[in-house]
Formats: C-alpha cells, sequence, structure tokens
C-alpha cells in the first residue's frame, strides 16, 4: 500500500489580496489543485526546497559575509579578512583606506591600502600590500611589501623590522624592469640597475654601505654617458 500526502497551497497564496495582484494574469483568481505525491517524492522536493534556499542565502547574503569570507594569497599563505584597519603603523599613507588580514598569529598581520575615491589627497599610489609585526608598542613592516602605482607601474621589496632588505624590484607599466637594487638593513649593499621605460640600461652601480664604489650610466640612445 502507498502512503501518500496531500499538499495542499498556503492560504495566502488564495487570499483576495493574492489573487487579484497586478502580477497574477488577468488579476481573476487562480485555482491550486492538490497534488498527491509518494514519500519518496516528497523527500526529493523537500531536498530541492532546502537546495533553492541555500542558493538564494549564499547569493544575497550581504556585505557581511561576503567580507567574512574574503581571503588573500600573499607571501606564500593564505590571509583572511579581519576587516577595516585603524592604524596602519610605519605606513603613513593619508587617503587610502586600510584592511587588515590574519593568517593565524596575533603578532602578525597583512594590510592592504587601497586609493579612496573620496579623497582630497593626491595619491602616488593606487594599492599597497604590507607584511607587519607588532614589536615595541607599533605594526612594524616585516617581510614582502608591494606597491601599485597610479600610473600602471609596480614595485616589491623585502623589510626586516622596517628596514628594506634584500632585492628591491620595480616595473614600469608596460611591464619592463625599472630598477633593480639590493639593500642590506636599509642602506644599499650590492650591485643597482636601472633601465630606460624601452629597456635601454639607465645606470649600473655598486654600492658598499650606501656608498656608491663604482658605476656607469648610459643615454636613452644607448651611448655611454662620460664625466659630465
Amino acid at each position: 500500500m502507498t502512503n501518500d500526502v496531500v499538499l495542499t497551497p498556503p492560504a495566502a497564496w488564495t487570499s483576495r489580496a493574492f489573487v487579484n495582484h497586478p502580477d497574477t494574469p488577468g488579476g481573476q483568481p487562480v485555482s491550486y489543485p492538490t497534488m498527491n505525491l509518494s514519500r519518496r517524492q516528497s523527500l526529493v522536493a523537500a531536498v530541492v526546497t532546502v537546495m533553492l534556499i541555500a542558493v538564494l542565502l549564499a547569493t544575497d547574503a550581504g556585505p557581511y559575509r561576503s567580507e567574512a569570507v574574503q581571503s588573500l594569497a600573499f607571501a606564500g599563505l593564505t590571509w583572511q579578512q579581519v576587516g577595516p584597519c585603524t592604524s596602519t603603523g610605519d605606513v603613513l599613507r593619508p587617503g587610502m583606506s586600510a584592511t587588515e588580514y590574519s593568517a593565524g598569529e596575533s603578532d602578525v598581520r597583512l594590510i592592504e591600502l587601497v586609493a579612496s575615491d573620496d579623497s582630497t589627497v593626491e595619491q602616488m599610489y593606487s594599492r599597497l600590500l604590507r607584511v607587519q609585526v607588532y614589536a615595541n608598542g607599533t605594526w612594524i613592516t616585516h617581510g614582502p611589501a608591494h606597491s601599485w602605482l597610479q600610473d600602471g607601474s609596480r614595485s616589491e621589496i623585502d623589510h626586516v623590522r622596517g628596514l628594506p632588505h634584500g632585492a628591491q624590484r620595480e616595473w614600469y607599466a608596460n611591464g619592463q624592469p625599472r630598477l633593480e637594487i639590493e639593500w642590506a638593513n636599509g642602506m644599499k649593499s650590492g650591485r643597482a640597475r636601472g633601465w630606460y621605460r624601452n629597456g635601454i640600461p639607465l645606470y649600473d652601480v655598486v654600492y658598499i654601505d650606501d656608498h656608491e664604489v663604482e658605476g656607469r650610466a648610459w643615454r636613452e640612445d644607448g651611448t655611454l654617458r662620460q664625466d659630465e
């Protein structure tokens, strides 16, 4: 014997307000016949209904939900968004809005700064990403620091306790390298090279403890500059 389940439409569907609604064709009452479904059919219908509700919630969850699940992949880690950042530590960029991200450690964070559309401060940068650590009562850059400029160029440099350390690289908007500089604890130490936008070398210099010890420079046509 088959156990049938009788489904009838909610009372609101057959109310005068509903059947006379402008969206109801002709504004005439609509009849809703009862449906006889087996238990299996009823279960399938219930599952489909739950899935539809889940899809609607996921696509219309509002800004709070989208922010809560937003993440960034940077410096080999996946950072989860925490929220607006009110203290940017050693990164001072007026007119840029800051957002904080965490990878799970309370004393390490990633901050993202983006130029504000309503800012009255003229911005050189369009976006900044900085890894920071909390030390001596403040946040200082410690790790990769990437920057995107308004003209489409970008740069990358590492920091150790707030000081440039390692290779600094910059690119023109067309992707052509603009410069490469080696840093050690905040001082230029090693080779520093620059290029014109067309790829022709601009300079090639060697530094020791922030002092230039040798180098050459070229004109934009590729000819070597002499002492001028």
